[in-house]
C-alpha cells in the first residue's frame, strides 16, 4: 500500500518544501549594522545606565502603539527619562535611537547627564540614520484590515555579556616655560582636559575636549616663542597642564593639584581653565568669588575685557559659591578655590553641570564634526589677555598694543587642524585610556617644536567611584518581516493540505477490495 502512496506522497512532499520556502522567505537578513550601546557603569556602587545587551525584537516607532515585547525606534530629540520609565513600564524589548543625519552636536547636557543618572533594565543602543529605520519612523500606524497587510523588521543584536573594565589609568601632561629667574618668578597655569564622557562612549563627541586642546596647543606655542627670545623672555613660570577624568567631577585636574610640589603651589598667581571656546563670540569668567581688585586674576579679566571689547564681544563675571558640603564640583576652577589657589574657568557656557550630578555627559553626534572658527578667535582674544598680563602692558601709556600680530599671530590653520584631529579621534575616557595616542601627538609636538620641558604622570581611576562595563557597541542584523496575512494564508495552506492528507489516507481502498 505504501508503494502505491508514493507518488502522491512525492507530490505532496513538494508542497511541504514549497510551504517551508515561503515560510523562510517571510524573513530575510539586512546587512549589518553598527549600533552604539548606552554607558553602563557604577558610580559609587549604583548600578547606572542600560544593564542589558542583548535584543531580538519587532521594531516599532515610539509613540505608535503598545510597546511590550517591541523594540522601540525614537529619534534622538525624542529620548528623555520619561519615556525610558514609559518603556520599562511597558514592558518593552528595547531601545533603538537614530542618530540625526546632520553634522551637530545632539541632545542636551542636562537631559543626557539625567539619562547617565537612570538604571535601566532594556537594552538601548544608538545607530546612524537608514533608509530601514526611516521606513520604521515614518510609517502610519496600521489598523482594521491593514493589520493583515502590514510588515515590518525584526532586529538581532547579539552583543557579549557585559563585564566591568579593569581600572583604568588616567594620563596627564605637563609642559612648562620657565621664567628669567625660575626659583623666585611667580606661576601661571593654563589648563585643559582631552577627554570626555558620553551616553554612548563610542558616539563622543568631544568637542569641548578637542576645543580645549586645541587651545592650549597655540597657547604654549604663542609663548614658547615670546620665551625664546631673551628680548620677551618674561619673569613669570607659564604651566600648560593636559589633564583626562574631565566629567569625572573633574577627576583629573583634581590629581594633578593633589600631586603638585608645594613650592609651585604656592607661586601660582591664578590657574585658568579652559572649557568650551567654540560655542560663540561672547566669553564667560567663571569664578567662586568675585576676585579683589589688584588682584592678578582681576587683571586678567579686565584684560580680556578690554581685548573683547576691541571686537565689540563681551566677557560676563559669573561667580558661583562652592558648597563645600558636596563632593560633586560645578566647574573645574572649584578644586584650586577651596586649596585657596586662585581660578577661573574660561567658557562660552555661561551655566555648570546640574547641581548634584557628579557625571557630566556631553552631547553626542551623529557624525564628526568639527569646532568652527569661532575658537581661533577666542583663542588669540585670551592669547592677547594673558600676554597683557604677563608683561604688564595695561600700564604703557602708548595705548592698547597688540601682541601677537604678524609672525606671532594666532594660526587659525594650526588651531583647526589640531581641533579636527582630535575630534576624529574617540574622547571616551574607556578608549582614551586604553591608548594614549593624543597625549603621545601633543607631547612629541610640545618637545620638538616648542622645546618645552614636558613630563607625564598618571593616577588610577578609583573603581569606588566610578566602574565602566563593555561592550559599548555591536552589529545589529535587520530582518524583513513579512504581514501577518501571510502568515494566515500559510497556516491555512497547511492546514488545508493536512485535511486533504487525511482523506486521502482515510479514503485510500486496501489491497482485498482491489482484488474483488
Amino acid at each position: 500500500r505504501l508503494a502505491e502512496l508514493t507518488p502522491y506522497m512525492e507530490v505532496q512532499s513538494w508542497l511541504v518544501l514549497a510551504v517551508m520556502a515561503a515560510a523562510v522567505a517571510a524573513c530575510h537578513a539586512q546587512s549589518g549594522h553598527t549600533v552604539y550601546r548606552m554607558q553602563q557603569l557604577d558610580l559609587f556602587g549604583e548600578p547606572r545606565g542600560s544593564r542589558s545587551s542583548l535584543l531580538a525584537a519587532g521594531l516599532q516607532a515610539w509613540g505608535q502603539g503598545n510597546m511590550a515585547r517591541r523594540c522601540a525606534v525614537l529619534r534622538l530629540a525624542e529620548l528623555t527619562p520619561s519615556v525610558i520609565d514609559s518603556l520599562v513600564s511597558q514592558r518593552a524589548a528595547g531601545a533603538l535611537v537614530v542618530l540625526p543625519s546632520l553634522q551637530s552636536d545632539s541632545g542636551t547636557t542636562q537631559t543626557l547627564s539625567e539619562l547617565l543618572g537612570l538604571q535601566v533594565t532594556l537594552p538601548v543602543y544608538f545607530a546612524h540614520e537608514t533608509p530601514e529605520l526611516l521606513d520604521v519612523l515614518t510609517a502610519e500606524t496600521p489598523s482594521g484590515p491593514q493589520l493583515l497587510l502590514a510588515g515590518g523588521y525584526q532586529a538581532v543584536i547579539s552583543a557579549d555579556k557585559p563585564q566591568p573594565l579593569p581600572s583604568l589609568p588616567v594620563k596627564r601632561l605637563q609642559a612648562s616655560l620657565p621664567g628669567r629667574d625660575k626659583s623666585s618668578a611667580r606661576t601661571i597655569a593654563v589648563l585643559a582636559h582631552y577627554d570626555s564622557l558620553s551616553i554612548a562612549p563610542e558616539l563622543s563627541s568631544g568637542l569641548r575636549a578637542a576645543g580645549s586642546t586645541a587651545a592650549l596647543l597655540e597657547l604654549s606655542r604663542l609663548f614658547s616663542k615670546l620665551y625664546s627670545s631673551s628680548r620677551t623672555h618674561a619673569s613669570y613660570n607659564m604651566l600648560f597642564v593636559l589633564v583626562g577624568g574631565h566629567a569625572i567631577n573633574f577627576d583629573g585636574s583634581h590629581a594633578w593639584l593633589d600631586n603638585l610640589a608645594p613650592a609651585v603651589a604656592d607661586s601660582i598667581d591664578f590657574v585658568l581653565c579652559l572649557d568650551e571656546l567654540h560655542g560663540g563670540s561672547d566669553l564667560n569668567f567663571h569664578v567662586s568669588k568675585p576676585p579683589k581688585a589688584d588682584t592678578p586674576l582681576a587683571s586678567l579679566l579686565a584684560e580680556l575685557q578690554a581685548v573683547s571689547a576691541t571686537s565689540d564681544d563681551s566677557v560676563s563675571l559669573i561667580h558661583k559659591k562652592i558648597n563645600i558640603a558636596r563632593e560633586d564640583r560645578s566647574w573645574e576652577h572649584e578644586h584650586f578655590s577651596i586649596k585657596r589657589i586662585p581660578g577661573a574657568t574660561v567658557s562660552t557656557r555661561s551655566k555648570p553641570r546640574p547641581s548634584g550630578e557628579y557625571l557630566q555627559a556631553e552631547p553626542i553626534a551623529g557624525h564628526p564634526t568639527v569646532p568652527g572658527p569661532q575658537l581661533g578667535k577666542n583663542v588669540q582674544k585670551l592669547a592677547e589677555a594673558l600676554a597683557r598680563h604677563v608683561y604688564a602692558l595695561n600700564a604703557t601709556e602708548q595705548g592698547p598694543i597688540q601682541v601677537f600680530t604678524d609672525a606671532l599671530a594666532v594660526d587659525p590653520a594650526f588651531v583647526d587642524s589640531w581641533a579636527s584631529y582630535l575630534a576624529t579621534q574617540s574622547q571616551a575616557i574607556q578608549n582614551v585610556s586604553s591608548g594614549d595616542a593624543i597625549l603621545r601627538s601633543v607631547q612629541t609636538l610640545l618637545k620638538s617644536k616648542f622645546l618645552m620641558d614636558v613630563s607625564v604622570a598618571s593616577h588610577t581611576l578609583s573603581q569606588q567611584i566610578v566602574l565602566f562595563y563593555s561592550p559599548t557597541s555591536a552589529t545589529m542584523e535587520l530582518q524583513r518581516v513579512k504581514p501577518s496575512g501571510f502568515f494566515t494564508v500559510v497556516l491555512f495552506g497547511v492546514a488545508a493540505y493536512l485535511g486533504v492528507l487525511y482523506l486521502t489516507l482515510s479514503n485510500w481502498p486496501s489491497g482485498k477490495a482491489k482484488q474483488h
